[in-house]
């Protein structure tokens, strides 16, 4: 069951989107002025997210409560003309529901992946060979673990034994023969929940395996936490950095519902704003990585990605780069 989810006028005003972008959010793709001109009753593509790529979204089923199931998501993201979505597993792989979901929902380009965590086996090579064999080719994204992962843990105190990728400057054997998949089958790597310094080492040995399209996870987040520099040097490698609308919504006011949440720092939109520049937009890709349970809608949140950092000087051009081009290369759309 899907579970309720906060206002889009109050997540808007936790974001620090005021004024008059938030009351441009307001009316909203479904509007009954704008339903009224949509042909045989169809909603209206919403003009602010029409064609965006959207690479992070968490949806039931899940270990964490989630807003909305696989089939409402789409079916929202389809209606505000959204081009593509990847659904995000935490645990096991979501290409076999992409699948799925794409039969079901027609219009709109679904993918999954999977997750290198303890529910899969750590870094198991024969998980991630029956994603893509399961997906049919809709299986496009492998995160390194997340939840699993040394830094994760470290950073929640836990003494549970993490999933290790990186060992000292080199990744863990396991980890190469997964790379070296990823590459025979042009699939998108994500560092998942890796520190800084670890992303830096796994991207070196992914190039090195004939990697070409890794995107640092959420970059500036916690247990992440990469400098700017960090930043650059994995966008000079060919990664492409991350930022989310998430990490606006954390820290100890969340209205996020799973205390997990409220551990983890908050990120404005002005800091996102600031790594933007500082790496320039080329090699950076927008995401929602929304769903959480009391949470903003995934389609809410990548509207107020796009009217905030509009907001804050964010160009239309780039903002076309980073949640359109960019995400879509990496899919191979």
């Amino acid at each position: 069951m899907c579970v309720h989810r906060i206002s889009r006028r109050s997540f808007l005003k936790m974001a620090g989107v005021g004024g008059a972008a938030l009351a441009a959010t307001q009316a909203g793709p479904l509007a009954p002025a704008a339903q009224a001109q949509a042909p045989r009753g169809r909603p209206v593509p919403d003009p602010d997210i029409q064609g965006l790529v959207d690479l992070h979204i968490h949806s039931e089923p899940d270990r964490r409560p989630r807003v909305m199931d696989d089939l409402e998501v789409a079916r929202r993201a389809r209606d505000a003309g959204v081009d593509a979505i990847v659904l995000k597993p935490i645990d096991f792989e979501t290409a076999s529901r992409a699948f799925l979901v794409r039969r079901a929902v027609p219009g709109i380009d679904v993918f999954g992946g999977i997750t290198l965590n303890y529910a899969v086996g750590g870094l198991n090579l024969e998980a991630v060979q029956w994603m893509i064999a399961m997906g049919r080719g809709v299986g496009k994204i492998v995160w390194m673990p997340n939840v699993d992962a040394a830094a994760h843990l470290r950073h929640f105190r836990s003494t549970k034994p993490p999933v290790q990728v990186v060992q000292g400057d080199t990744i863990v054997p396991a980890a190469r023969e997964i790379l070296k998949l990823i590459a025979r089958n042009r699939l998108v790597l994500a560092t998942g929940h890796l520190s800084g310094p670890e992303c830096l080492v796994l991207i070196r040995e992914a190039r090195k395996e004939g990697v070409d399209r890794i995107v640092v996870t959420h970059a500036v987040q916690n247990p992440i936490n990469m400098t700017v520099d960090e930043q650059k040097e994995a966008a000079r490698m060919g990664a492409y950095i991350e930022h989310t609308m998430l990490g606006t919504v954390l820290g100890p006011d969340t209205p996020l519902i799973d205390p997990f949440y409220k551990v983890l720092r908050k990120v404005t939109l002005e800091e996102v704003a600031r790594h933007i520049r500082a790496t320039g937009p080329q090699q950076v890709v927008l995401s929602s990585d929304c769903g959480a349970a009391m949470g903003p809608a995934p389609m809410d949140a990548l509207k107020g990605l796009v009217v905030g950092l509009k907001r804050l000087g964010v160009t239309q051009a780039e903002v076309d780069l980073m949640m359109k081009t960019n995400p879509a290369k990496l899919l191979g759309l």
